[in-house]
């Protein structure tokens, strides 16, 4: 049987930052047990919460692989290909509402 290290959850993020770098505050992870964000991290023994610190890598694998598998965003949309004459035309309808409310 392999040894398992548990954290409690006060003391779980001084443990993150300093093994893993990750900078997560108290109740940011409090938020990540409550809402099963990440399950696997958890343990629940008797009364108390317990961080199993030796998850964070899988769970940094797992973020990046559904990063990486997320379809990029459109940032622009698509623009409408329109000739001169069109952009003319909408402008001289513009130019005339415009005059004949005045």
């Amino acid at each position: 049987m392999s040894k398992v290290r548990l954290v409690p959850i006060q003391q779980a993020p001084k443990v993150l930052k300093k093994e893993y770098g990750i900078d997560a505050s108290l109740p940011a992870i409090r938020r990540w047990w409550q809402r099963r964000i990440y399950p696997e991290l958890f343990v629940k023994i008797g009364r108390k919460v317990y961080v199993l610190p030796d998850k964070i890598p899988l769970i940094i694998q797992k973020e990046q692989e559904r990063q990486l598998s997320k379809k990029p965003r459109n940032v622009y949309p698509k623009t409408q290909d329109i000739s001169t004459d069109e952009v003319k035309a909408r402008v001289e309808r513009v130019i005339s509402s415009v005059l004949n409310n005045r």
